[in-house]
């Protein structure tokens, strides 16, 4: 197979959204580039909260499923955030529960430490 000369599409950075949003565009039937500048997978988590907005952008692609049964839900007053290969707290917060649509629970984080 060669490789298309003409793309639909082109997606700059392969983080969770490029990475996402080329998946979807290219499962739609659309021809996509993507450039990425980095050599590496990035390895530190780049999400710390998902909430029903991303879930549902994710069932298009069948992913949906998948990634809720790898999420843990958070619970009022508990402590969410980002750390670094060591475990060391980058950035952190206590997640409050909120639900402003009253169909679904999102999750957003106080600054107490």
């Amino acid at each position: 197979m060669t490789a298309p000369s003409e793309f639909d599409v082109t997606v700059i950075g392969l983080g969770p959204v490029g990475c996402l949003g080329a998946f979807l565009l290219a499962a739609a039937g659309l021809r996509v580039v993507v450039f990425e500048k980095a050599h590496d997978v990035f390895t530190l988590p780049r999400a710390v909260i998902i909430d029903g907005e991303i879930i549902r952008a994710l069932q298009p692609s069948g992913l949906a499923e998948t990634v809720c049964s790898m999420m843990q839900p958070i619970r009022n007053g508990e402590r969410a955030g980002f750390v670094d290969s060591k475990r060391k707290w980058l950035f952190s917060g206590h997640a409050l529960a909120t639900a402003s649509n009253r169909r679904q629970p999102a999750t957003c984080l106080t600054n107490r430490n």
